[in-house]
């Protein structure tokens, strides 16, 4: 039998994953983000993306020569997204920067692929630019 004591490894592999990458996230700059861009940035949300509705899989699909994302990553994402991280509330600001497309709050508006990535060329990925900045 172990003791109280020990530490339950794969929980703990787990929680050092999804802390590389939320330091992903972090405003620094690193050439190791700049490399992990390529798999997990690849959609109109940049790094945002991995805190999503995206699926992982999407996220960490194979590159043109199949380059493969790391086992580490892939996993670090998939422990993140068991996480079920959900915001409680939301300021003004929040609200306004909730992805339009990819979001884990609400299902994306309606309208054929066509049509989003045509939304998506304009740079409309945010609810913020779906206003006016003349309204308050």
């Amino acid at each position: 039998m172990l003791g109280p004591g020990l530490l339950d490894w794969e929980s703990h592999v787990k929680a050092m994953q999804v802390k590389w990458l939320l330091k992903y996230l972090d405003a620094s700059t690193s050439t190791w983000k700049l490399i992990l861009d390529c798999w997990l940035a690849r959609t109109s949300l940049g790094r945002a993306a991995i805190l999503s509705s995206i699926p992982a899989k999407v996220l960490t699909k194979g590159m043109r020569g199949n380059i493969a994302l790391p086992q580490f990553w892939s996993q670090a994402l998939e422990a993140l997204h068991a996480l079920a991280l959900t915001q409680t509330s939301l300021s003004r600001d929040g609200m306004l920067s909730q992805p339009l497309w990819d979001n884990r709050h609400h299902p994306p508006p309606k309208i054929p692929p066509l049509l989003r990535d045509r939304w998506e060329s304009l740079e409309v990925t945010v609810v913020h630019n779906t206003f006016s900045d003349r309204i308050g």
